[in-house]
């Protein structure tokens, strides 16, 4: 496995990540909503929002997936956050950077992956929106779904950003 990515500007991200306070609120209807979409939009049992920090990945929410955390060095999502465009990954068992993780040789057994960054208010990516399967597939990201999915990712991104306001709504309502 390669090692894990970072991006030139990591500190300023994890620091708008920690600011957001969005690592320790759950999920809610918006965010369910819009993975379920994205799983709809690709016809693909899994989706999840995630939030990626120093060491962990934190799914936001789900569809298709039982676990809420796992390692950064597992995460599929890492590596989408370094760039501003979708990452497809058709069969991560013949993609070097994930041929040897242990969720492609383990348990669930991943195969397709598709990310698109999600951002904070400052613009720094948080996380992704992302949608996989346990087949292969090299067919399934076209230009058209790629296009909505980054929409999707854009409401994403637009939930985030009404948090922190939603937040300080309420501290000033006490």
């Amino acid at each position: 496995m390669q090692p894990r990515p970072l991006r030139p500007d990591e500190a300023e991200r994890l620091q708008a990540l920690r600011k957001s306070g969005l690592m320790e609120t759950g999920s809610d209807i918006r965010l369910d909503a819009l993975v379920h979409k994205a799983a709809l939009l690709f016809n693909m049992p899994i989706a999840a929002i995630s939030l990626i920090d120093e060491t962990r990945h934190v799914i936001k929410s789900s569809v298709g997936v039982g676990i809420t955390i796992l390692p950064r060095e597992l995460s599929f999502c890492a590596h989408t956050i370094m760039g501003t465009d979708p990452m497809v990954v058709p069969d991560a068992k013949a993609d070097e950077r994930f041929a040897d993780n242990a969720l492609v040789t383990g348990d669930p057994g991943l195969r397709f992956y598709v990310g698109a960054p999600v951002y904070g208010p400052e613009n720094k990516p948080y996380g992704a929106l992302c949608v996989m399967d346990t087949r292969a597939d090299m067919d399934a990201a076209t230009p058209e779904k790629l296009a909505e999915l980054t929409a999707l990712a854009a409401e994403v991104s637009a939930a985030f950003a009404a948090v922190p306001q939603i937040a300080l709504k309420r501290e000033r309502e006490w």
